[in-house]
């Protein structure tokens, strides 16, 4: 129970933020997908969601993002019941989760990424992709990594066209030729599922995106 000017805190989150509430023992809360709509005196939702209310934006897309935000929901909301040892509790069980939420492993295995160059459309993949350690950028990149929602821009933008897929590209992966009036540059192109077909827990959530880019990415073509 969270008391806010003496009464009860009427808290209101959203499907993908739940479980930031969860880690941090807040158990008393509303779900919706748009927070609006309910009378709630407090909101945890993602960075890009807009609210009229008081919130907390947070932001879920790596590890220590994830690991940040309930360490920030805490201090914000203070639950009666608190871990006093919750920062070192979290990063104890996020790591076991994945090698790239555990800061020895990620080190090692972002050593060789530095040499790989990526150019990222959406920030949220930029986030995961500078946190993997590879080389963001727009000239000259060995993939093209997008969100699925922006493939026919992609498509538009980048003045490309469908080339034979190569054996061994996994179904979230393409070849596409790109004429740039000189020579045809292949390019590995890179779809990563944003919000439609992904888990809502944002744990399950970084652990497939991570999981597909590490796949993807970490063999310079």
């Amino acid at each position: 129970m969270i008391i806010y000017l003496g009464e009860l805190m009427k808290i209101v989150t959203t499907p993908m933020c739940e479980e930031i509430l969860i880690m941090a023992g807040i158990n008393e809360y509303m779900i919706n997908k748009e927070p609006d709509k309910e009378q709630a005196d407090f909101a945890v939702v993602l960075s890009e969601t807009e609210t009229f209310m008081d919130s907390l934006k947070v932001k879920l897309n790596t590890f220590s993002q994830i690991h940040e935000s309930v360490l920030k929901t805490v201090e914000i909301l203070n639950p009666p019941v608190s871990n006093q040892n919750l920062s070192s509790d979290l990063s104890k069980s996020i790591s076991k989760i994945s090698p790239w939420a555990d800061s020895h492993q990620k080190k090692i295995l972002s050593e060789n990424n530095r040499k790989i160059k990526v150019k990222v459309y959406s920030q949220f993949l930029k986030d995961i992709i500078e946190d993997m350690g590879f080389d963001v950028a727009d000239e000259n990149p060995d993939y093209v990594v997008f969100p699925d929602y922006l493939e026919n821009q992609i498509k538009k933008d980048e003045v490309i066209s469908h080339s034979n897929a190569q054996c061994g590209l996994s179904k979230n992966a393409e070849n596409f030729s790109k004429n740039d009036n000189t020579d045809i540059v292949f390019v590995k192109y890179i779809k990563v599922p944003s919000h439609g077909d992904v888990p809502i827990n944002p744990l399950e959530r970084a652990t497939m995106r991570y999981k597909l880019l590490e796949g993807e990415l970490c063999m310079k073509p």
